[in-house]
């Protein structure tokens, strides 16, 4: 007969087991036998509070506090906690689920009637309307909860609602949106920010501080005029930017390139002579029947201007689009190198700051930008690029951001080009061990040698050989 204690360990083990399994397939996947309990029995706990070329971020960010945030456990006033109340009732109806379809696809949505065959999903779209779409029941692998991965209402968000009273409020993962735009003209923005999140935790994970809890502001204002007054008040330098991140308050700020005075001028501009268009063809067509000839050369020149004025109007739209993208993915990255603890100590200068966010504002993270090498290789031929201890030397922004036009943008090509060279393979790790022991040195602001001395020891190359290696590596790209 077995022993009793020896029935007890099984008994303890079995159950161990149990309660993993569940937890992996019930807890974190919500299997479809849930939905069969009813729709409230799956919904997610409410919220509670627990002129650089385009860009820039805010001066200071090698002070300590620049790096302070108000913490989210300060006294709130009676009028912060009607903020928050408020700010709660706007993202709890977006409470969603996540749908993982066998053919691989996601829907987002929140869940509204379940019977035994399929699933009525309403997918929101923020205070611009809904769609309700039948899921089959056959076709869902499984579910889950999509809310945020930060559901607290913190002092930012309080703070930012207190300046703008009318602006939307849209959450999505660890991003928190206000803006002045109907939610359409931002989902594009809310999509690329998530992908971005996505790439830069596959990419930089080893350097992420994982205790650190992730949450992320963005203003995204529809009138250029309101943003330059806005960076104005806080960030007077960079007023003729497109879009700058403040690591004290962590808010990234952008404008909509689309409203720009010279894209909506060039749209009416369009508009007005396709109408000309319009009335020329017209015009045209008493010629079909009396000279044959003359109506197919007036429709030629006609069509030719037409497709001239389209072309014209792409390359607008074209360089509105490329522009808004690669401000918001620099910005961005500012963003989430500071809020995940990647670029967070007190040594960090200007280069690498900027040449992580340079690195990461093309289509995807890494990907070989065109127009800085371009700019690169020609100082390098013409032998007029920054020394690298001259590029070094810039410890701080007021020397980085007060070179000149021509020269601080050769500055963010070259910062670019050397962390892009870093990132290779065969230097990514040593590269990630300077950067962590910068991280940790947060007893004393280290000198300009010092911090080469350190780079110098993780890399196992002096400066002088960097630069050299450098050079040759850009020259030979293509």
């Amino acid at each position: 007969m077995m022993p009793r204690f020896l029935k007890i360990l099984i008994f303890l083990v079995a159950a161990a087991v149990i309660f993993d399994v569940a937890d992996r397939f019930f807890y974190r996947g919500q299997l479809l036998a849930k939905f069969s309990l009813g729709i409230k029995d799956m919904a997610p706990a409410h919220h509670t509070l627990k002129d650089k070329p385009g860009y820039g971020i805010i001066a200071e960010t090698n002070s300590a506090a620049a790096f302070k945030r108000p913490g989210d456990n300060d006294n709130l006033s009676a009028e912060d906690l009607a903020i928050k109340k408020q700010l709660i009732g706007e993202i709890a109806p977006l409470d969603e689920t996540v749908f993982h379809l066998r053919d691989g696809s996601k829907v987002t949505g929140i869940a509204q009637t379940a019977v035994a065959d399929y699933i009525n999903v309403r997918q929101v779209f923020g205070n611009s309307g809904n769609i309700v779409r039948r899921l089959a029941r056959k076709d869902i692998l499984w579910a889950e909860a999509a809310g945020s991965e930060n559901a607290e209402i913190t002092l930012v968000e309080i703070k930012v609602r207190k300046e703008f009273k009318n602006f939307k409020f849209y959450r999505k993962g660890i991003y928190s949106f206000f803006t002045d735009q109907d939610y359409f003209k931002i989902a594009k923005t809310i999509g690329l920010l998530g992908n971005l999140y996505s790439e830069f935790n596959a990419i930089f994970n080893p350097l992420i501080d994982q205790r650190l809890s992730r949450h992320a502001c963005v203003i995204v204002f529809g009138k250029p005029d309101e943003y330059r007054s806005y960076a104005a008040r806080v960030a007077p330098y960079l007023a003729g930017s497109s879009g700058f991140y403040n690591p004290r308050s962590n808010l990234f700020a952008m404008y909509n390139f689309f409203e720009e005075a010279y894209y909506k001028q060039a749209g009416d501009y369009v508009m007005r002579e396709n109408e000309r268009i319009r009335k020329m063809k017209e015009d045209n067509k008493k010629y079909a029947d009396i000279d044959y000839e003359t109506y197919q050369h007036n429709l030629r020149q006609i069509e030719s201007y037409e497709a001239s004025l389209s072309g014209y109007m792409n390359n607008i739209t074209f360089s509105a689009k490329g522009s808004n993208i690669e401000v918001l993915r620099h910005e961005s990255a500012h963003q989430l190198s500071f809020e995940l603890g990647v670029l967070a100590g007190n040594n960090f200068d200007t280069w690498l700051i900027e040449g992580l966010a340079t690195f990461c504002q093309t289509s995807s993270i890494g990907v070989l930008s065109r127009e800085n090498l371009s700019i690169f290789k020609t100082a390098i031929t013409a032998n007029k690029y920054i020394a690298l201890k001259d590029l070094f030397s810039y410890t701080d922004n007021a020397k980085f951001y007060n070179l000149g036009r021509d020269e601080e943008n050769l500055a963010y090509k070259e910062s670019w080009a050397l962390f892009y060279y870093l990132m290779q393979p065969q230097f990514r790790p040593q590269f990630f061990k300077y950067m962590v022991a910068l991280n940790n040195e947060n007893r004393r602001i280290l000198s300009v040698d010092e911090r080469i001395g350190v780079l110098e020891d993780k890399l196992g190359v002096s400066l002088g050989e960097l630069e050299k290696k450098l050079t040759g590596f850009v020259s030979n790209l293509h």
